[in-house]
Formats: C-alpha cells, sequence, structure tokens
C-alpha cells in the first residue's frame, strides 16, 4: 500500500528543524531523502512535518525507535500514514521517550479499550493523542507539493550519517551518491523517456552487434582474451591512459579527520566505511583495511598529522572516504578526448571539405568521435590531460611531491572554468551538430559505404550516453557549490 501521507510530526514549539536534524544524526542514516516542513493549524497549534524517503526506491521510511528519540524529554511525536484509498491508516503516538499507542490497518480492525473500534474509534484516539481531527492532520500534511521524485527548496539528504543539502529541482538519482562506473548508469531525466527508450534499444543492439563480432573472431583464430575491450558510449577500457573519474570531497571533514581528529575517532570513522567501501572507495577499497590498522596503530589521543604516519595511501583513502557525488568512472580517452572536447566545440557550420580531407582519419570511427576528431573545439593541452590545464590541477597531498614526482591518483580540479563550460553548453544544439555531421559524412561517402542501421543505434547509444554524462555533471556542480565541497579526479587502472 502506497501511501498519501506518510510522515513524523512533533510540536513545533518542542522541536526545531534543527533539533530534529540532530536527532536523525544520532541515528547514522544512509540514503535517506528528506524534507522538514512547518504546519500551522491555527490557535497557537503547529508541528514541524518530517518526511523520509529510500534515496534509491523512493519508497517511504519509517525508522526504528526515531520516534523514541523526537519524544524524549517530556515531548510529544507522532508517525501518520493514511491510504490515497481510505481503506485504512497508521498511527503511532510518543511522549516522553516512549510509544504510548500503535496499530496499522483497514479501518474496521481498530479496537482501543478506552476509545472503542473501527474507524470512529480510531478518530477519537488521535483527536486524544494530537488535539487535532485525523482528516485536518492528514489534509494539512497531503496540502505541500510532493518532492519524492524532484527536490523542492527544503529538501535534504542523509548520506552516510552526514546531511547533504539538495539544489531545487535535482532528481532523486541515487547513483549520483555512489561511485559508479561507465555502462551502469540509468536514465534519471524525467522528461525525456523517449531518450532512455533509445539509450535501451541502442545497447541492446550494441551487445547484439559485439555477439556477433565475438563469434567471428572464434570462428577465425579464437579470442584474444588479452585483447582491448571497449566501454559502452566507445571508449576504451584498457588504452594504457587508465580511467578516472570527477568526485567530490568534503575539504573540512578531511581536514579535520587529518588535522584535528585523535587517531581513535579517525578509525572508527573508517571502519564505518567497511560495509560500503567498495560504493565509496571504489579502486582503493582493497586498502582499507591495511589503513585502518595502520591508523590503529598510532598513539589514539593525536591527530594523524601530528604522528608519524605520513603514508599518501592513507591520506588519499581518508580523502576520498569524504567524498558525498560521483561522475561514471570511465577510460582517461573517453573523457579527455571525446567528453570534454565535446563540450568545448566552437559552434560553427559544419564544413564538407573538412570532412572530405579528413576521411582516411575517421574511416573506422564512431560519429562522436569523427566530429571531435574534424571539427575545432578548444583545450589547454596541459601535461596530465589535453582538457585541463596544469595550474587546474593540483595533487591531492602536496607534501607528498617529491623532486617534482607525485605519485598520489588523486589531484583537486579548479572547477572555476568547467562551470562556464558546462553552463554555456547547449544539449540541442549539439544533437542539430550531430545530425548535421551525419548527413554531410554520408553525403560525401563512396558509393556502398553509407551507415547500416546497426551503426546508427551505435551512434544514437553514444549521443545518449554522453548526454546523460552532462546531466550527471551539472547536478555534480550544483551540489558541489551548495555544500562547498571540492572537485577532484580520481584516476586508476
Amino acid at each position: 500500500m502506497e501511501p498519501g501521507v506518510y510522515a513524523y510530526f512533533v510540536e513545533a514549539g518542542q522541536h526545531t528543524p534543527e533539533s530534529v536534524k540532530s536527532c536523525l544524526a544520532q541515528m547514522e542514516l544512509d540514503n535517506v531523502w528528506l524534507r522538514i516542513l512547518e504546519l500551522d493549524f491555527g490557535a497557537d497549534k503547529r508541528l514541524l512535518m518530517l518526511e523520509m524517503f529510500d534515496l534509491e526506491s523512493g519508497a517511504p521510511l519509517d525508522i526504528p525507535n526515531l520516534g523514541q528519540l523526537l519524544a524524549r524529554e517530556d515531548r510529544v511525536a507522532y508517525l501518520a500514514a493514511v491510504d490515497p484509498t481510505d481503506q485504512g491508516a497508521a498511527f503511532e503516538h510518543f511522549a516522553a521517550g516512549e510509544q504510548r499507542l500503535a496499530w496499522s490497518g483497514p479501518w474496521d480492525s481498530f479496537s482501543h479499550e478506552e476509545h472503542g473500534e473501527g474507524r470512529e474509534g480510531f478518530l477519537r484516539a488521535v483527536v486524544a493523542s494530537t488535539g487535532l481531527r485525523w482528516d485536518e492532520l492528514t489534509a494539512a500534511a497531503a496540502a505541500p507539493p510532493p518532492f519524492v521524485d524532484v527536490a523542492d527548496d527544503q529538501t535534504e539528504l542523509f548520506i552516510r550519517g552526514r546531511l547533504v543539502g539538495v539544489p531545487e529541482g535535482m532528481p532523486r538519482y541515487s547513483m549520483l551518491f555512489r561511485l559508479h562506473y561507465a555502462g551502469e548508469e540509468a536514465d534519471f531525466d524525467l522528461d525525456k523517456d523517449e531518450e532512455e527508450d533509445a539509450l535501451d534499444e541502442a545497447e541492446e543492439a550494441q551487445a547484439q552487434d559485439q555477439d556477433e563480432q565475438d563469434e567471428d573472431e572464434e570462428d577465425e583464430d579464437g579470442d584474444d582474451e588479452d585483447g582491448d575491450e571497449l566501454e559502452p558510449g566507445g571508449s576504451e577500457a584498457d588504452d594504457g591512459q587508465g580511467r578516472m573519474l570527477l568526485l567530490l570531497l568534503d575539504p573540512e571533514l578531511s581536514r579535520f579527520l587529518w588535522e584535528e581528529a585523535p587517531a581513535a575517532h579517525v578509525a572508527a570513522f573508517l571502519t564505518a566505511i567497511e560495509p560500503v567501501r567498495g560504493a565509496v572507495l571504489g579502486p582503493l577499497a582493497h586498502a582499507l583495511p591495511d589503513v585502518i590498522q595502520m591508523v590503529q596503530a598510532q598513539q589514539p589521543d593525536r591527530p594523524l598529522a601530528r604522528s608519524p604516519l605520513r603514508e599518501l595511501l592513507v591520506y588519499e583513502v581518508l580523502s576520498v572516504a569524504t567524498a558525498v557525488g560521483f561522475l561514471a568512472g570511465d577510460a582517461v580517452s573517453y573523457y579527455d578526448q571525446l567528453f570534454f572536447p565535446l563540450l568545448n566545440l566552437s559552434d560553427g557550420p559544419i564544413v564538407a571539405e573538412a570532412i572530405h580531407a579528413s576521411l582516411q582519419e575517421i574511416r573506422e570511427m564512431d560519429l562522436l568521435a569523427a566530429m571531435v576528431e574534424v571539427l575545432p573545439y578548444s583545450a589547454p593541452e596541459g601535461a596530465l590531460l589535453e582538457s585541463f590545464d596544469d595550474e587546474e590541477l593540483t595533487p591531492l597531498a602536496g607534501w607528498a611531491e617529491q623532486d617534482g614526482v607525485y605519485e598520489g591518483s588523486v589531484f583537486l580540479l579548479d572547477d572555476a572554468r568547467l562551470r562556464g563550460v558546462v553552463q554555456r553548453f547547449d544539449d540541442e544544439r549539439l544533437a542539430q551538430r550531430v545530425e548535421q555531421f551525419q548527413r554531410a559524412w554520408g553525403d560525401i561517402l563512396p558509393p556502398g559505404n553509407e551507415w547500416h542501421a546497426g551503426e546508427a543505434d551505435l551512434d544514437e547509444a553514444d549521443l545518449a550516453r554522453f548526454r546523460h554524462r552532462v546531466q550527471e555533471l551539472r547536478l555534480l556542480l550544483a551540489l558541489c557549490e551548495a555544500n562547498r565541497l571540492q572537485p577532484a579526479l580520481f584516476f586508476y587502472d
């Protein structure tokens, strides 16, 4: 039964939004999408309504023992849920840290020694507990616009026990808050269902095409297990450059854990990451047990910055463990030679002569890669990445650099220029240019080299994946600004 209302309520005179959040912080919540609103019933009766949903599924949450916690110190709290079909309800009443009443089910199943049976008995019980009529309470709770799929200006999020601000208009997209990789993305643009369908169909065509290719290779001379494997979106998984992802670090928490928190506190923080280390640390997850042991070996009441432990690996694991947002991990070549160049394409006409001059170079390329090869784009051409200037990327731990050599895998990103690029990027304009380029390329291909349906499907998949990745990046930059986070690039094999 999906409720029309499912929320906790507390007296506004007994709680503030901050005190409610303080109670939630004690619960060490993870993946909880929430908001707190004030409801005014007149006659000096005001309640704070707390709504919570699972980040991934969107299902309403009933947190064990939360009602008792909210009702400590002679306070009161309620949990109310109503079936939109009006066939039943659920209600819990907490006072002085204890549960006083708990019931859920169809109306005719209610029975109470003092208040009677059925719906009328239930309504009397609610009035006795809250001082409000049930229809008055649920009508006020249902009045605010829903926020379960898209954040409003009051939406927040608990990730691994930490409260994160959610920008207004941000979709409830759980993958953004855990480390994920190319091919795992799910479309989250609620206004572009047709794009999701195109992506699914194109991926099926890509898988079928790959199966046929594998069969052909087996027929010829057997499959080479060490050969290059193409990632979805046309990026090579093993091209000698490795992989990378963008993540949002919490610089204040990192500084506190390294410079101020005693080693025992840091060890406890890292131990709490253990159950979800793959989703948080990814390629560094294997090192977590060793890092915990190294931290536990230090003087427990002394911060790591004042201990003999000056290991770059410890500092990287500790910093990445503070991350709360992630752009999909993919090949360095995909990001540096396709994704960021596409974002930086110069606007202008598609010149057939330029395509003709590059026919040999682009003959085996996918459509988007061919566009990057032929069309002009801006790039700082730094030493680490062509798409970023060297001054935009600095080592996470400058103290670990020796003789100009830095062996770390995480670099802090100055995202000022990137923000401008993303802000100016026109998704629809790119789609138009893709269509124009494909048409111009097709017009000058020699006879017998026209596009086949399978190639068109792959090009659709590439474009859909690129547009999805741009959406992820936009959301991350908004999340970064709302929470004063630090973007960083994480390189791995």
